[in-house]
């Protein structure tokens, strides 16, 4: 099996992350909204596509900094 180059991690990773976190959080909020009912569903899935469609560029952009802001404040791998 192909594998993709190294430069792809960040923007799968952050793809990755967007979509569980947006899947839980629109279903989570969705129910609390709603309750359980017969429209929830369809309701939900409108609303992980919007929190989706802004949880990646965000999840992208913000993966680097708070990398650079976890190195920055823990030691490196060999000094432990």
């Amino acid at each position: 099996m192909t594998r993709l180059p190294n430069r792809m991690r960040t923007p799968i990773f952050g793809v990755l992350m967007a979509f569980s976190i947006s899947c839980m959080l629109s279903g989570i909020f969705t129910f609390y909204a709603l309750g359980l009912k017969l429209e929830t569903v369809p309701v939900w899935l409108g609303n992980l596509a919007t929190a989706f469609c802004i949880a990646v560029p965000v999840a992208v952009m913000v993966r680097p900094i708070a990398q650079w802001v976890a190195n920055s404040v823990t030691k490196p791998p060999s000094a432990d």
